[in-house]
């Protein structure tokens, strides 16, 4: 088996872990947050574009590349969408730090204090739930880009030196 083909199916069963994962983690949102199919649509198509990868054929090998560039592109916006629209708040998370200011329901910026001290006010303490990775739709684009140099044409000639 040459190089090129292990790598292939190691990036393979990498895709296909990854897709195990995402499908968990959306499992409880698919019916609220359409986008979040995203990833469990495309990541079993970035597997197929291994298997086609696979081939010798200039056609499949074709297909393949334009299944990795859609899945790097399905990265990038799950990246947007697990960051809230790339909200810093979210972003700032990444240090390990929560930021001292975030939103309210009504639109209105207040220290996080304030917004634990109205909970405790009123007695209740909602339940939120937990936000998504931030970064973690961007390992379906770092498999894709790894797809993409397996696959990409090499010029004739260029190994020749």
């Amino acid at each position: 088996m040459r190089k090129e083909k292990l790598i292939l199916l190691i990036l393979l069963v990498g895709i296909l872990l990854v897709f195990v994962e995402a499908r968990y983690l959306h499992s409880g949102i698919l019916s609220k947050k359409p986008f979040a199919w995203g990833s469990t649509i495309t990541l079993p198509l970035m597997a197929l574009a291994c298997l086609f990868g696979f081939g010798k054929s200039r056609p499949l090998r074709t297909a393949a590349i334009v299944l990795f560039v859609v899945g790097g592109l399905s990265g990038l916006v799950g990246t947007y969408f697990h960051t809230d629209g790339l909200k810093l708040s979210r972003i700032t998370m990444l240090a390990g730090t929560k930021p001292e200011k975030e939103e309210n329901k009504e639109g209105r910026v207040e220290r996080r204090e304030e917004s634990e001290e109205r909970e405790n006010a009123s007695g209740e303490k909602k339940e939120e739930e937990e936000p998504p990775p931030p970064l973690v739709a961007l390992s379906v684009t770092g498999l894709a880009l790894l797809g993409l140099v397996l696959l990409w044409p090499e010029k004739p000639g260029a190994n020749e030196a």
